[in-house]
């Protein structure tokens, strides 16, 4: 679509492609590269966005969040530029400018894990703990088998002082979905919470599904 609206061509695109590829190899190349895009075309958003990506990879935020508003000025539809945007502003502290954004993308892009989380970490930021455990569940709800939205929410309720409840959480979890992750993270909330039986199952469990016997030696520890 770009090339269509003559805001890049198609040698444009090979140097974007080649400097995307440069960018964890040879960070200071592709960034040249990418100076030099900017300039024969300031109005593609796919430059900025790149740019914007390497900035914040070589934690050059200032500059990122430029290259990322930018890009959001010529491509307020992207999915891309609304979650890297929305990425950006929380991990500066920005929540409240972040939630909108971050809204927007993962509504358009349901299937994307780590920007349904930063949405859900947004919500939490800017309306409360209960807000952003319900958006974090129905995002484990929807996606049973990942491991990512039930360890957010476990780490949110911890992190509130609600240990019963981040226990509860992992239970629920480890019923439909045994990941290694959430079995090691089980056995240490039900720890906390003085359920050792539990702790040790879920560490027996583990030992089975990893073959580790460090596993097997803490939940005879522990007497279960």
């Amino acid at each position: 679509r770009e090339i269509q609206a003559k805001r890049l061509d198609l040698p444009g695109h090979g140097s974007l492609a080649r400097a995307r590829a440069l960018s964890g190899e040879a960070p200071i190349a592709a960034m040249v590269t990418f100076d030099e895009l900017v300039v024969r075309y300031p109005d593609c958003y796919l430059v900025h966005l790149a740019r914007g990506h390497l900035n914040a990879e070589q934690d050059l935020l200032p500059q990122a969040e430029n290259d990322l508003r930018r890009a959001l000025e010529l491509a307020p539809e992207s999915a891309d530029v609304l979650g890297a945007l929305g990425m950006l502003l929380l991990n500066s502290g920005n929540a409240k400018e972040a939630r909108p954004l971050l809204d927007k993308a993962a509504a358009a892009r349901p299937e994307d894990i780590p920007l349904q989380v930063s949405a859900g970490m947004a919500t939490l930021h800017v309306d409360g703990v209960a807000a952003g455990v319900k958006h974090l569940a129905a995002t484990a709800e929807a996606h049973p088998y990942e491991v990512a939205p039930v360890m957010a929410m476990v780490t949110v309720l911890s992190q509130a002082g609600r240990p019963d409840a981040a226990y509860q959480v992992l239970d629920r979890a480890i019923a439909g979905n045994p990941h290694p992750t959430l079995l090691l993270a089980h056995a240490a909330a039900a720890k906390d919470v003085g359920d050792t039986k539990a702790a040790a199952r879920s560490l027996r469990e583990l030992a089975r599904i990893t073959g580790e016997t460090r596993y097997a030696r803490m939940a005879d520890e522990l007497g279960g």
